[in-house]
């Protein structure tokens, strides 16, 4: 399948300048996309990963997004279980996520998800909404870090790869 989104921008907090994207890379089942700023500026620096397959029932985690389209805004939690398996609708495979109890909304999905050191542990993907009268909230969930880099490093780009930071 060729999806095609007719245009990606990336605009920053301190600038009104939008950047175009460019996707590199897509994957359907992993609900993750590789995508390359156009004319990046010059003071970008890149955020440092750490192995998700190290992490620990309650350690702290900082979702950081633009919920709702307001704005820059960070939620925190905790990591609920380090690792959850679950077949999506609509999906063949089995994913793998990171559970925690950051808020997770329209917006910050598709965004980091950081532990206390500033270093990236997953990207927030989705959450459970309630489907009956019982509420499942505070129940989010990312990719995990050691997943993105066992994709991105699976492409074999020469001018990218991920390494984790301790």
């Amino acid at each position: 399948k060729t999806y095609v989104c007719p245009t990606i921008t990336c605009a920053f907090a301190d600038n009104e300048t939008e950047y175009p994207l460019t996707v590199v890379a897509y994957d359907e089942e992993l609900d993750i996309a590789l995508c390359k700023m156009e004319n990046a500026p010059s003071d970008l620096s890149c955020v440092k990963f750490a192995d998700s397959t190290l992490l620990q029932y309650g350690e702290p985690c900082v979702a950081i997004g633009n919920a709702g389209g307001y704005g820059l805004a960070t939620t925190e939690g905790i990591v609920s279980a380090p690792i959850q398996y679950f077949n999506l609708s609509g999906k063949s495979s089995t994913t793998s996520a990171i559970q925690h109890s950051a808020a997770i909304n329209p917006g910050n999905s598709g965004g980091p998800l950081f532990n206390m050191y500033g270093l990236v542990i997953g990207m927030n993907t989705f959450k459970m909404i309630p489907t009956t009268e019982v509420g499942t909230d505070g129940m989010g969930f990312a990719i995990p870090s050691a997943v993105i880099k066992d994709y991105i490093n699976g492409l074999n780009l020469s001018d990218l790869t991920i390494s984790y930071t301790t």
